[in-house]
Formats: C-alpha cells, structure tokens, sequence
C-alpha cells in the first residue's frame, strides 16, 4: 500500500476523533441560560443561584462551593419545572450544559460540557439533577463560574 494511502487514513481518523471530542451543538439548541457566579477564592466559601429558562418557567438553581482543599469548587445544579394544574405546557428540552471556572480577567481555567442527550424536562414530573468539580484559581481572591444551558422548549 502506497504513503498517500496511508496519509489519508490517518487524517480521516484525526477527523473522526475530533468531531467525537468535540461537544456539537445541534442546530436549533437555544442559549436559554447565561449565567456568572462570582465566587471567593477561600476554602468553603459558597454561591447559591436561580434562574429561569428563557423561553418558559422552568427552573435552574444550584449551589456552587469550594472544597476544604482550597483547589477545586464542587458545582450541583437541579431543573425544576412546575406550573400550575390544568396549564398546558411544552416539555423543556435540555441538550447540553457547559459550565467553566474563569478568573476575573475573563481567563478560562477549566470547562465542562454535560452532554444531556436531549433530555426532556417535563412540567410536574421529576426534576433532574447535575453535578461536577472544576479547579480555580487559588492565587487570586475570587475567580467566576460561568453556566450555560442549550435546549428549546418542545
């Protein structure tokens, strides 16, 4: 078998590869949340948030809180969608959540894409509940998290 084969099969592969580690938004996911929590730097120091999903009353709200190590800050989040009995409502679709530790300066130290799958968040039914640990920045005071989550509303 000759290089040019050769060569060909392996950038076909390098291809194939990074479209597989790549997180891909799909066409017609929606920003629906863009969310910064500044955070302290200090060990323990903690960030309750909530928010709701552009677009509907869905829910998201969590808590952000830096672990006793002083390196890494533990995030949960939780989607809630309740409305009141007798509403007809559109199912939310969440297709992916991405979350990042940036210093102040806008610096990003570590991101997180939860790839959801397209999971649909429906009204009165349970909620979902995500959870991750993102390094920060222990040489600065404070440092921000950045959440963002696609989907659209059925």
């Amino acid at each position: 078998m000759s290089n040019l084969f050769f060569r060909k099969m392996k950038l076909r592969a390098f291809l194939l590869i990074a479209l597989l580690a790549a997180p891909v938004i799909s066409y017609g996911q929606i920003l629906q949340v863009d969310l910064s929590i500044p955070m302290s730097a200090k060990p323990l120091s903690h960030e309750e948030f909530k928010t709701t999903i552009k677009g509907g009353t869905a829910i998201l709200a969590g808590t952000a809180l830096n672990l006793l190590t002083g390196e890494t800050v533990l995030i949960d989040l939780a989607l809630c969608y309740r409305t009141p009995r007798g509403t007809i409502a559109y199912d939310e679709l969440i297709q992916g959540i991405e979350i990042a530790a940036e210093t102040k300066d806008g610096e990003i130290l570590g991101t997180v894409f939860l790839d959801t799958q397209l999971i649909p968040l429906n009204p009165n039914r349970a909620s979902l509940f995500y959870r991750t640990t993102l390094y920060y920045p222990k040489d600065s005071k404070g440092y921000i998290i950045h959440i963002r989550v696609y989907g659209n509303y059925e």
